[in-house]
């Protein structure tokens, strides 16, 4: 008796690499619509934007990639690479500090001019 199962195309296995890259995916785009209906100036910052942008990426090749050939080392890069994206997208959403160690959000640098 084998114990090796053959896969094929549309296993539960495949099917399942790929749903829960695009239940990861539609939440990102559900919070990156939120950001961009509360706080568009978000979008200013690249990691943000190109976290967003590589989690599309990333979903797009989880639906191209023929699972059922593929060994389990890299169906476990799928979910490293979706932690590391989060942390991409957070860095960029969170607001920079001032460097004095206060709450407040560094303002323009304010160069002084001597009037004469």
């Amino acid at each position: 008796m084998s114990l090796v199962t053959e896969r094929f195309f549309g296993d539960s296995r495949s099917r399942s690499i790929w749903q829960w890259q695009l239940v990861f995916s539609f939440t990102i785009v559900a919070i990156g619509a939120g950001v961009a209906l509360l706080t568009p100036a978000r979008f200013g910052d690249w990691r943000f934007s190109v976290g967003i942008m590589l989690v599309a990426a990333v979903t797009m090749a989880t639906l191209c990639i023929p699972w059922h050939r593929v060994g389990s080392m890299p169906v476990l890069a799928v979910p490293v690479l979706d932690a590391l994206l989060i942390a991409l997208i957070a860095a960029g959403d969170t607001p920079r500090r001032c460097t004095c160690g206060c709450s407040r959000s560094p303002g323009p640098r304010r160069t002084s001019r001597r009037r004469r």
